[in-house]
């Protein structure tokens, strides 16, 4: 039993079979073995019951598929994988059941206030609640039958947890009486951010979520102790999180391993979303393996979950994913779907990871630039519009810094200590408005420390709850402080740039004003803060006879930098990250981009010369240093799906090296060979020829 204990932490890859009810008697588990081999997977998700049962339970009201007749086909897709020597775990769905379960046990569903259940997807099912029966008696039940039938590893459950609670307040009874002696206050009545009790409440669900995670893992390794339950993670956006009630850092606490749930990317997302959350993950997770559950089929609006992506979509994800840290799992609806055109780039994916697998695992990143992610300012400042409010702002941080090409990490707002940011030099705020003391109190030390910080907007307007402060919480540092609330939005506002000697707008030529729209922060700054820039007020667009600014001297800021120390300061007091997130404005990357550069103080750890758009990822693996380098120049990155990769050309890479540490070698992981690279100094150029989907760098030393 030993050597089964943890046995997930040595698994790198993983598939997923999610059956539908008509796959019974048209499955040929005997093609899934060959994909399973052509993957060099280590682990399988398969259905198990929870909706729908795919083995002959003797639960009653556990519905079997109609389609199942004789068959046990989850026990012969276990028997197939344990064959294989792979790990299983059986996919359940807490979240929903069928009418006439409903019908028996009401119970067990949410329901709104006036005591209605609330309807489960586009389908007859209804959502079940983490506190009733259902959840702490009737799924343990099964979990029980499954385990002590077949020879799995435990669970990963698709429908935890249930209906998150941006979407509804349960009113069940057991909700009544858990949320009651936990508090003392009824549930309360609406969605409400001002007041208390609602805020109390959405505490009071993460915590029972984390109960239930405890719950579900204690049930299962009761029985079989090296097991382990998996609760899925929703992602496609940083709002995700705390939309369905879960925090992942508390989580990490819990979890034996995490799978996020990004299976591909709406119409307008770019790739490289996925590599937000590996970074934030990477983070959070604090050394336990976390997976991108990754669809084959078309993610986009509308889904075609029937139809495979275009292998350069595929492929191009997947490059992304592992560069942020992430282990591959890739996911099929349906064991008898009709096409089977995944199949290829998949396969030919997986074998280079488990090729190259000692260079993708196990290493630590080399970024010296962290954003800030703050859970509770999607929470308690997002409230009802957390995409716009905040994961936007943090969108066109990402955008501004992959322009850059400077390497940067996503740390969580409760992981800012002084030892846990020992590798950064600078850490920027894209609108962290509510941040806790305990925050306020780390991002000080880091920059008495000789740190430097950005930050943008609203960045420490409000306390963790949300409740406005009377002044930034870090006015001191910054030397601003508040003198008025936001205007905007702006439309047809410039401004004006008013030290072309300064790095960060030197770059300027040829024009006295950029853009600046949406919202912007009055405030005061004392005497030794530089202004950089400064607004130009609205003025027409319509008329052209009337085209230009009343007012063309202004003395409110758009653009503020200050030097303490080792420590360099920059405030935007506009929302200019969000803006360029939904503009585009280049120069408003090129801004952001050169702000950070300037605040760094010194070139990153690696730089990258040559043309287009890269994500650069470098990290340390021993005496390696392993550089990812995913191209990005795609026709389509910013219109799902891609259906071809265009190379760039060859790229010179230089790495910060230790004098006198000797280079052994430098290797190619795509391409297959040694490169061409010298060693001057304290640096190490690396000579990277045409990329296509992506390739690694690994300089090997000692």
């Amino acid at each position: 039993m030993e050597t089964r204990i943890g046995w997930y932490s040595r698994c790198r890859r993983w598939g997923q079979v999610n059956l539908r009810e008509i796959d019974p008697p048209l499955t040929d588990v005997s093609w899934w073995v060959e994909v399973f081999r052509r993957t060099r997977i280590d682990g399988l998700t398969v259905n198990a019951g929870g909706i729908i049962a795919y083995y002959p339970t003797r639960i009653p009201g556990h519905w079997r598929s109609r389609w199942l007749g004789d068959r046990d086909l989850f026990g012969e897709f276990v028997a197939a994988a344990k064959g294989l020597g792979l790990h299983v775990l059986g996919r359940m769905d807490c979240a929903g059941v069928h009418r006439d379960f409903a019908y028996s046990h009401p119970d067990w569903l949410m329901v709104d206030k006036e005591g209605r259940p609330y309807q489960y997807r586009d389908v007859e099912l209804y959502y079940t609640c983490p506190n009733s029966p259902y959840y702490r008696q009737y799924i343990p039940d099964i979990f029980r039958e499954v385990l002590n039938t077949y020879d799995i590893d435990g669970f990963f459950d698709n429908g935890w947890p249930s209906l998150g609670r941006r979407e509804a307040i349960c009113h069940c009874v057991h909700c009544q009486r858990a949320f009651r002696q936990a508090t003392g206050f009824p549930v309360p009545d609406r969605e409400d951010w001002d007041d208390p009790l609602f805020r109390q409440w959405v505490a009071w669900r993460y915590q029972v979520m984390e109960e239930v995670w405890d719950y579900f893992n204690a049930v299962v390794r009761a029985i079989k102790p090296w097991a382990i339950w998996v609760g899925n993670l929703y992602g496609h956006d940083f709002g995700n999180a705390p939309n369905r009630g879960v925090d992942w850092l508390n989580l990490a606490r819990h979890a034996a391993m995490f799978g996020l749930d990004h299976q591909g990317r709406a119409l307008t997302v770019p790739v490289f979303s996925v590599g937000e959350f590996g970074r934030l993950l990477r983070n959070v997770a604090e050394g336990k393996p976390f997976y991108n559950l990754y669809g084959t089929w078309y993610a986009h609006t509308p889904p075609k979950r029937t139809l495979a992506k275009p292998a350069a979509e595929l492929t191009l994800w997947l490059a992304e994913a592992v560069a942020s840290g992430f282990r591959p799992w890739w996911h099929s609806i349906g064991a008898a779907n009709p096409d089977r055109r995944w199949v290829p780039a998949v396969a030919e994916f997986f074998q280079w990871h488990a090729q190259n697998e000692q260079y993708l695992l196990d290493r630590a990143s080399l970024a010296e630039t962290a954003l800030v992610f703050s859970q509770r300012t999607l929470d308690y400042y997002g409230r009802e519009a957390p995409d716009e409010r905040v994961s936007r702002h943090l969108h066109g941080w990402a955008l501004a810094l992959l322009k850059a090409r400077i390497p940067f990490d996503i740390v969580h707002e409760r992981k800012l200590s002084p030892p846990e940011l020992t590798q950064y030099r600078l850490l920027i705020l894209a609108n962290a408005a509510a941040l806790s003391d305990e925050a306020i109190t780390h991002l000080r030390a880091f920059v008495e420390l000789g740190g430097s910080l950005i930050a943008t907007f609203e960045s420490t307007l409000y306390d963790e709850w949300g409740q406005p402060r009377d002044d930034y919480a870090l006015a001191d540092l910054l030397g601003i402080h508040r003198s008025g609330l936001p205007l905007g939005p702006l439309g047809h506002a410039f401004q004006q740039v008013r030290r072309f000697d300064h790095p960060i707008v030197a770059w300027v030529r040829d024009t006295d004003y950029l853009a600046c729209n949406g919202r912007l922060c009055p405030v005061t700054t004392e005497p030794d803060v530089q202004t950089l820039a400064t607004l130009i007020p609205p003025y027409p667009i319509y008329p052209p006879e009337f085209t230009f600014p009343e007012v063309r001297e202004t003395v409110r800021p758009t653009l503020l930098v200050r030097e303490r120390g080792a420590s360099r300061l920059v405030y935007f007091p506009s929302d200019i990250d969000r803006e360029l997130w939904d503009h585009n404005f280049p120069e408003f990357a090129r801004l952001l981009g050169e702000a950070a550069r300037w605040a760094l103080g010194q070139p990153p750890v690696v730089r990258v010369e040559g043309p287009g758009l890269l994500d650069v990822q470098p990290y340390r693996q021993g005496e390696a240093i392993i550089v990812h380098l995913v191209n990005l120049t795609q026709a389509h990155l910013w219109r799902a799906p891609l259906d071809e990769i265009t190379p760039v050309p060859g790229q010179r890479l230089q790495v910060r090296w230790p004098a006198g540490q000797p280079v052994r070698s430098v290797r190619l992981l795509v391409a297959g060979r040694e490169a061409d690279w010298q060693v001057e100094g304290e640096t190490v150029t690396v000579r990277v020829p045409e990329i296509g989907a992506h390739e690694v760098v690994v300089i090997q030393g000692g």
